[in-house]
């Protein structure tokens, strides 16, 4: 048998290695698919919101969101951060085809749809 042959038909340490090697990845990767299947991004509330309360005019508020965390800015005050979970958001977020509607104490917020103009 020379040098760098497989002989006998068998193949060499590298080969078997190097398929080892892409079963594991495939499987890692099957597996991080398979869990990431069930995964769902948060619901999107960045942007422009207006705060609404009776009987005084209404004031600018700003979403700043990155995945789960976020920031209110209401006009003249202090920003205020957050962390969206989505239980408890489902219960404080109402759509409608004219907008959205968000209560988050003590603020409610509403911001129109955004082919409402069209």
């Amino acid at each position: 048998m020379t040098y760098g042959s497989l002989g006998n038909g068998m193949m060499n340490r590298t080969t078997g290695g190097y398929i080892l090697m892409m079963l594991v990845c495939g499987a890692v990767l099957w597996g991080i698919l398979h869990m990431g299947i069930k995964l769902q991004a948060p619901t999107d509330l960045s942007g422009n919101w207006a705060v609404i309360e009776p009987g005084k005019p209404n004031r600018h508020a700003v979403i700043q969101q990155s995945g789960v965390f976020a920031v209110l800015t209401v006009e003249n005050e202090k920003p205020t951060k957050f962390r969206l979970d989505q239980m408890v958001l489902s219960e404080h977020l109402s759509k409608t085809n004219a907008g959205t509607e968000l209560h988050l104490s003590p603020y409610r917020l509403w911001r129109e749809a955004k082919d409402a103009s069209k």
